[in-house]
């Protein structure tokens, strides 16, 4: 097998921003919550609760901020046009 640096107990999840990996991490925290929802219901509704509240801070960040690029366009509209 060639990813034997793979085959560890552990494998880390950054739930937190808005990259392609922190989206994965966020999903696969709700697989995981899934799953293991009958075993053990109180952890799998912590899971589910901290990847959905940092989904939806990732959401408000990303909103300001194509806020803030709409605005920057606008202004650099004006003094072009002006």
């Amino acid at each position: 097998m060639a990813n034997t640096g793979l085959l560890m107990k552990y494998f880390v999840l950054k739930p937190r921003g808005g990259t392609v990996h922190a989206i994965a991490s966020r999903t696969a925290m709700h697989a995981y919550a899934k799953v293991i929802k009958a075993a053990n219901p109180e952890f799998a509704k912590e899971l589910i609760e901290w990847a959905s509240q940092e989904g939806a801070v990732a959401y408000e960040m990303t909103k300001e901020r194509a806020s803030q690029d709409g605005a920057e366009m606008e202004g650099a509209n004006r003094e072009s046009s002006g």
